[in-house]
């Protein structure tokens, strides 16, 4: 797989809190996934409300992944902080 778009899926900062763990822990295991990637391009994660947490595991996982060449944060709301 060469592209994966998860834009407006996940909405990990939105939604009951039963909803957040399990988008959470859909974060957790996509950010652990990037660190072994060898093939995904393109990730489009738009519109998730993604919160700190989730884009520091992003951002650890994008230390060590080599093959990601496009990652798409927008509409995430991480220009308010």
């Amino acid at each position: 797989m060469k592209r994966l778009d998860l834009s407006y899926q996940l909405d990990v900062g939105g939604g009951g809190e039963e909803q957040n763990d399990s988008s959470r822990l859909c974060i957790s295991s996509l950010a652990l996934a990037l660190e072994r990637n060898t093939s995904l391009q393109v990730l489009r994660l738009a519109g998730n409300d993604l919160d700190d947490p989730a884009i520091a595991a992003l951002a650890r996982a994008l230390g060590t992944n080599t093959s990601l060449r496009h990652l798409d944060l927008s509409a995430n709301g991480i220009d308010k902080h």
